[in-house]
């Protein structure tokens, strides 16, 4: 009687405790099945609301898709004219200029200090540039350096050597001073400046790289790799825009200036911008070009060098473009900037007396 007493009571217990653990594995689940759905639940509050958010935001991408303000109830997606984009990028630019008003008015006492202390560094090193340097001795002996927001005149007759010049100071720029560099073409593609410029670097036959490259010895191969490889670790960055007007370039600049940090631009060439609206003489179209070229060197504190083309079919009296520029370059004599009979011609300042 005692042994199936004993054997009922572990059964009991047996069952019990059975029991208890399914009411436990239940009571787990249903707090795990609570949990999913609470979070369930919260994602998809999260993305109500990050919907909802979204719909008033103005948005600025690619695509130029964006939404202009009307009733909070009723905001529709338009699409911004080039205008409208160009407009929105030259306020942000404002409003960033304007977030601290005060850094652009200065004492005369503390412009003092940062003048007095840059001459003497400059003392120190020895160094009688100021701006950026083009790696041309007899051109940065003259010129100190372009500064900061100068719009520089390169002028010469067809075939005188304007973009040879500016494949040099492209190169010298970014290769010898690591400088951020964009290179505007407005007639040459990419590919084919790129092919001139590993030429000139390498100091191979530009006939050889352009058109004929099963003529080069091994010597010149192996140049031509070392060339590459150099000039693959540049900040130099080309854009090939035929047919871009002055806002474009604009635009182009202020995008360049905010993700890649610019420091200089060159454009290749005047000519070949097209005037926002044409006014009634091309000297007028040219002046405007200059003046709203000027405004972005200074808008983005960088100096703009733009290439033209002197009188003949489709050049431009200097007289055209004097009025804005800062420095005016007159090229003379053959295409290659290195040679002895290659010289220019250098105007600064209001005056622009030679």
């Amino acid at each position: 009687m005692k042994k199936a007493t004993w054997q009922y009571e572990a059964y009991r217990i047996a069952k019990e405790r059975e029991a208890e653990r399914e009411r436990a594995e239940e009571r787990e689940r249903q707090a795990a099945e609570e949990r999913r759905e609470a979070k369930a639940k919260e994602e998809k509050e999260k993305r109500e609301k990050k919907k909802k958010d979204k719909k008033y935001e103005f948005r600025w991408h690619e695509n130029a898709i964006g939404f202009r303000p009307g009733s909070m109830d009723d905001y529709e997606p338009v699409r911004l004219s080039r205008r409208e984009k160009l407009e929105e990028a030259n306020k942000r630019l404002q409003a960033e200029k304007n977030k601290d008003p005060d850094k652009h008015v200065k004492s005369i006492s503390e412009l003092i200090e940062t003048v007095k202390n840059d001459i003497y560094a400059q003392r120190e090193r020895g160094e009688k540039a100021c701006g950026i340097k083009t790696g041309i001795e007899f051109i940065d002996s003259d010129i100190t350096g372009f500064r900061p927001a100068e719009l520089i005149l390169v002028c010469a007759e067809s075939f005188e050597g304007k973009t040879v010049l500016m494949q040099r100071m492209a190169a010298n720029m970014t290769i010898r001073d690591n400088r951020s560099v964009l290179v505007l073409n407005l007639e040459m593609t990419n590919e084919a400046f790129t092919r001139r410029l590993i030429a000139m670097e390498a100091r191979i036959e530009k006939s050889k790289v352009i058109e004929e490259p099963e003529k080069m010895e091994e010597e010149e191969w192996e140049k031509f790799s070392e060339t590459t490889i150099i000039l693959s670790d540049t900040r130099l960055y080309l854009d090939y825009a035929p047919g871009c007007t002055v806002d474009q370039i604009c635009h182009k600049c202020r995008e360049y200036k905010e993700d890649k940090d610019l420091e200089i631009v060159l454009i290749d060439y005047l000519q070949c911008i097209r005037a926002e609206s044409h006014k009634k003489t091309r000297k007028e179209d040219m002046r405007d070009i200059c003046f709203r070229l000027k405004k972005l060197a200074q808008d983005l504190d960088i100096p703009i060098i733009v290439f033209a083309s002197l009188p003949g079919e489709g050049g431009v009296t200097k007289t055209e473009i004097v009025d804005n520029a800062d420095v005016i370059m007159t090229l003379k004599g053959t295409d290659n900037p290195e040679d002895d009979c290659f010289t220019i011609i250098i105007r600064r300042g209001s005056g622009m007396e030679e």
